[in-house]
């Protein structure tokens, strides 16, 4: 199982995360059927996700989707107490490389990143920004820079091979107090660039303590830790409610060939219904 570390340095100026997510991203990838670049883009949105959610309560879901303008259509993560999920519009889609990398940019081709942050009120909160780069993690630090106002600097990775997810991870360092002195900005910024890939530092042997020393030095102090998983809340239950917004047409149509299939979207698991479970559901409408 993957592992998420967090905590605040800077005298709670700062506040920090970094994950392995290699095991998460390769369930999803194995759940959708993920070609190469794809398993990469999601495995980065996911990943993002994942980072965001030692800063939710224990109630709270975060929804990252992003609308894409390339072949790869839509891409949506959720997390929520330490478990994410995501699923994409088109799972398939040809790689592309560019200076020896997945062009991750290419595919999504320019859009949107919508965030809908829901509290468990009557209305969640929801945002959209344009897309700035498509390589996501700068993404996803310019929405918290631009909607919520907190400078946040995200790296997110994903190595995938012929069988599968070799590495997958990130960090996010986010300022909430801007009184944290220019020198400790200017060194966690000289830290962010100098560091390189965090796939490449998992390779060389780093664990998700070592990554935070190489950002914060003496200034990591305490953290916490907890697992991360990919994990979904679908039911059969859910998945029959789901018929009911077919028309008592297309009821009839099922009930004709004597079964229903539903598949979840965000974790590919299908559900097989009978007869018996059609005749309920077109009573129920």
């Amino acid at each position: 199982m993957d592992r998420i570390i967090f905590g605040y340095a800077f005298d709670g100026k700062l506040r920090f995360s970094v994950a392995r997510t290699t095991s998460t991203v390769e369930e999803a990838r194995l759940r959708h059927n993920l070609s190469p670049i794809v398993t990469a883009a999601l495995g980065r949105l996911i990943t993002g996700a994942a980072l965001t959610t030692p800063w939710l309560s224990e109630t709270e879901v975060i929804t990252f989707t992003i609308e894409s303008r390339g072949p790869i259509g839509r891409l949506v993560a959720q997390a929520r107490n330490f478990t994410v999920r995501g699923y994409v519009s088109n799972p398939t889609v040809d790689t592309v490389i560019k200076d020896g990398k997945f062009d991750i940019a290419s595919v999504i081709a320019g859009g949107t990143l919508n965030v809908v942050r829901d509290l468990g009120l009557k209305a969640p909160y929801t945002s959209q920004v344009p897309l700035q780069t498509g390589e996501i993690a700068e993404d996803i630090a310019y929405y918290y820079a631009k909607s919520e106002q907190l400078p946040t600097a995200m790296s997110l990775g994903v190595k995938v091979g012929k069988k599968g997810v070799i590495q997958a991870g990130g960090y996010a360092l986010q300022i909430l107090d801007k009184s944290i002195s220019d020198k400790a900005v200017e060194n966690l910024e000289r830290a962010v660039n100098s560091l390189g890939s965090v796939t490449e530092l998992y390779q060389d042997g780093y664990d998700e303590v070592d990554i935070l020393k190489q950002l914060l030095g003496d200034n990591l102090g305490y953290y916490e830790e907890h697992t991360v998983e990919y994990k979904c809340k679908c039911s059969k239950e859910k998945a029959k409610s789901s018929l009911l917004v077919l028309e008592l047409k297309d009821l009839n149509e099922l009930l004709k060939e004597g079964f229903a299939e539903v598949t979840c979207k965000w974790c590919g698991k299908k559900y097989i219904f009978g007869e018996k479970d059609i005749k309920e559901v077109i009573i129920g409408k």
